[in-house]
């Protein structure tokens, strides 16, 4: 099941006309352009594969661990800070295609470790991603830049 349009905005991230052509005839491969029933379909899913070259906050990785998907991400800024790599995911080389097919490969043959993972990755995100703990760290940082302005002396004019 592959989710999300084919990107083809860089160069070096073109897939050949065979390839597309493989994906989209092959019997056993379903691809969806777009859903907004994410969770339906993270819950039926074996491992999340986010290939990003770039991401911001990682939104769908987060998805993928609230729900208890366990993840393969690429090792860029974002994932790598939601997804520890052996620990609650794995990592692979960004752009790195045999990096990529040694994790997924290592995930399917590996069921247990991944869904150890993704329990992990669960309780941290409810743990560090509440809305609760995101509102009381906004405003530990709040009180803390406030508390440095009322030290620092007055310009005298």
């Amino acid at each position: 099941l592959l989710v999300g349009p084919i990107e083809n905005e860089r160069q070096e991230e073109l897939l050949p006309q065979n390839i597309l052509d493989a994906i989209i005839k092959h019997p056993d491969i379903i691809h969806i352009p777009w859903s907004d029933q994410v969770e339906y379909i993270l819950a039926i899913s074996d491992i999340l594969v986010h290939a990003s070259y770039r991401e911001g906050f990682p939104n769908v990785p987060l998805q993928a661990a609230a729900m208890e998907c366990p993840i393969i991400c690429s090792n860029i800024p974002g994932n790598i800070d939601i997804v520890s790599n052996n620990k609650t995911g794995l990592w692979f080389e960004v752009g790195n295609q045999d990096s990529l097919a040694e994790k997924i490969e290592y995930a399917l043959q590996n069921p247990s470790s991944m869904a150890l993972y993704a329990e992990r990755i669960r309780r941290e995100v409810e743990e560090k991603y509440s809305r609760e703990y995101i509102h009381q760290e906004l405003l530990k940082f709040y009180h803390k830049k406030l508390e440095n302005l009322s030290c620092e002396p007055a310009l005298s004019s």
